[in-house]
């Protein structure tokens, strides 16, 4: 049975990669410093301290300053436009305009643009993680459709572990039917926050 808890905790992380496999969003709030433009979160981040980080920018579905009681949207840049910046610090502005996300494990870090001249708070909206299964007594606690999705979906995972037992093409299937329906209902929310 623990085999079975380890395969199933290790599919719930691998899920974390997945586009659309998220179930909600939550919000990280970063209190920015005037004159620092980089801030860990994580586990043991030094500014944040968040169970499950994003693994991802993907994750992030959105991003703003909060100046007082205004939100100002901030861009979510990838490395290649964060490279573009030529002067990342003497450049300061009330709030920022532009993060980066670096997956740096195990505190991924997020660097802003301009270097914050007042402070704020940055928020960022990011797809929720799955809580791993402590124990084998651990209820099964997931929006609808999931505990399908997973069941189905050990089932694949553990057979190479059992291969004198024969596995049912229809399991395959319900496993592909499962997830492809959770991402059918994600994606559309996904989309509307890039």
């Amino acid at each position: 049975y623990q085999d079975a808890l380890l395969s199933l905790n290790s599919m719930l992380d691998g899920w974390r990669n997945e586009i659309g496999m998220s179930r909600s969003i939550t919000t990280i709030t970063i209190p920015t410093v005037i004159g620092t433009s980089s801030y860990t979160i994580g586990a043991s981040g030094a500014t944040v301290t968040v169970a499950y980080p994003p693994v991802s920018s993907e994750a992030i579905a959105s991003a703003y300053s909060s100046v007082g009681s205004i939100d100002y949207q901030c861009e979510v840049v990838d490395v290649f436009q964060w490279d573009g910046i030529p002067d990342k610090t003497s450049a300061t502005s009330g709030f920022a305009t532009q993060i980066y996300f670096n997956p740096t494990y195990p505190n991924p870090t997020i660097k802003v643009y301009p270097v914050p001249s007042a402070v704020y708070d940055l928020k960022l909206d990011v797809w929720t993680e799955y809580t791993p299964f402590a124990s084998l007594a651990t209820t099964f606690a997931m929006p609808a459709g999931f505990e399908d999705a997973a069941a189905f979906n050990l089932a694949l995972r553990l057979h190479p572990e059992y291969p004198e037992s024969v596995l049912n093409p229809a399991t395959v299937n319900i496993a592909n039917e499962t997830l492809a329906a959770i991402k059918r209902v994600n994606l559309p929310t996904r989309i509307f926050f890039q």
